[in-house]
């Protein structure tokens, strides 16, 4: 029940993210981040409203819903960032949707912290009530912001987009921003507008490049782990000897590591280049999977309880405070890499006329994979250990690396359209 529930969330953005493979380039870039915020707010209106005797069912569906609201913010963000941000600092725009997650990952560690002593049940409702106020901050800021440029020249509304370039540029004079249109208009060349199914996978056949490289970078992200130490890091400190009230403040020394990884990332996504991070990243976090691989292996044993025969496993000796360092470095190795790369990396190499379309695949792939490595990581734990599952998950970074390496391009400082070119090479 309980990895169902954590798995809520994951399969609402996954149904989210197979509807906005067909509607995102109807709809925009815009409403769809509204309609995400939309279904934020209504997710935890859900979860507020479960009570005694229905709480379980309600609050599935209320993260399910919620789910859904990822799905699509997740879809539009990164390539709405992507077509209006100069070269410049659109690495460091995209890579800052990552900070924000993680900043909100952080929040929510720290309100189920500072909750604990509650009621369970007002514990719930504080913290999934704050989400619903920041839903209500993401609707009004893209009620008043500008639709996608690249988005509006697609649609054939030229003149809409400079408008929505002089919001984003006050300052640029009238002749840069026809000039940008017109360079946007010509690398759309003259693309079918046809939304077949054959035109579908047409248009994505015709983006293999980045689409290999886009959807092994989702792959990898997952499989080397990332789901497992999001959603358990808590029953990992647990596992460390730690008590249940102590690992919840854990969580917060995690997520602050987290965050201040990912503002490194930030700081250097444009001037390092996209490659070299991903390179750190990874090779951060296989020394930190063998070393908890090693630890839970070699320093668990059973604990007996009360004298009696049964007990449970812990780490002895050492090997707590290992655990936990290797931890913290196996998140800050993800959130310098994987984390905020992958969606910078995506949001930049998929040519205009698909870009939503294989955005939406790639988002699909990146919920599937997070949803079954979610749901199985349990069930896998107990049936071979944790420091087996570990070891499994450095053995994917060893692939990453290589995948990174042979598939993946250096984006930095390039226009869209120089990319576009450059993968068609």
């Amino acid at each position: 029940m309980k990895s169902a529930l954590t798995s809520a969330e994951v399969l609402g953005a996954l149904v989210a993210s197979a509807i906005a493979f067909y509607i995102g380039d109807i709809i925009g870039r815009r409403k769809e981040i509204l309609l995400g915020a939309f279904f934020y707010f209504v997710g935890t209106v859900f979860t507020q409203i479960a009570g005694e005797g229905y709480a379980y069912p309600v609050a599935f569906v209320g993260r399910m819903i919620y789910g859904v609201g990822i799905g699509f913010a997740m879809h539009a963000a990164p390539v709405y960032i992507a077509e209006f941000a100069p070269p410049d600092i659109r690495g460091l725009l995209i890579a800052l949707k990552e900070a924000f997650i993680v900043g909100g990952m952080l929040v929510g560690y720290g309100l189920v912290a500072a909750v604990g002593g509650m009621d369970q049940e007002y514990q719930w409702r504080i913290s999934w009530g704050f989400p619903g106020i920041i839903a209500l901050i993401i609707a009004f800021l893209m009620w008043i912001g500008p639709e996608s440029p690249r988005w509006l020249v697609m649609r054939g509304r030229s003149l809409d987009a400079v408008t929505a370039l002089r919001y984003l540029r006050p300052s640029a004079p009238e002749t840069a921003l026809s000039r940008d249109v017109a360079e946007m208009e010509s690398a759309l060349g003259n693309v079918s507008s046809d939304t077949s199914e054959g035109g579908l996978w047409r248009q994505l056949c015709g983006a293999k490049r980045a689409l290999l490289a886009g959807l092994g970078l989702v792959a990898f992200q997952q499989i080397t782990g990332q789901p497992t130490v999001l959603y358990v890091a808590q029953t990992i400190f647990e596992s460390a000897g730690f008590s249940e009230a102590d690992a919840k403040y854990a969580d917060v020394i995690v997520g602050g590591a987290k965050l201040l990884a990912t503002l490194v990332s930030v700081q250097l996504v444009d001037k390092a280049g996209r490659r070299p991070l991903l390179f750190v990243g990874v090779a951060v976090m296989l020394v930190a999977l063998l070393i908890l691989s090693i630890g839970f292996g070699a320093g668990y044993e059973l604990e007996a309880v009360d004298g009696s025969e049964e007990g449970e496993y812990v780490l002895v000796g050492a090997w707590p405070p290992v655990v936990v360092v290797a931890l913290v470095l196996y998140v800050s190795g993800y959130q310098v890499g994987f984390g905020p790369i992958t969606w910078v990396i995506i949001g930049e190499c998929f040519p205009l006329h698909s870009r939503t379309r294989a955005l939406g695949v790639a988002a699909i792939s990146n919920f599937g994979i997070n949803l079954l490595v979610t749901l199985t990581n349990g069930p896998l734990t107990d049936a071979v250990g944790a420091s087996a599952v570990f070891g499994f998950y450095a053995a994917m970074c060893v692939a990453s690396l290589v995948f990174i390496y042979y598939f993946v391009p250096e984006t930095k400082g390039k226009t869209l359209e120089e990319i576009e070119t450059m993968l068609k090479g």
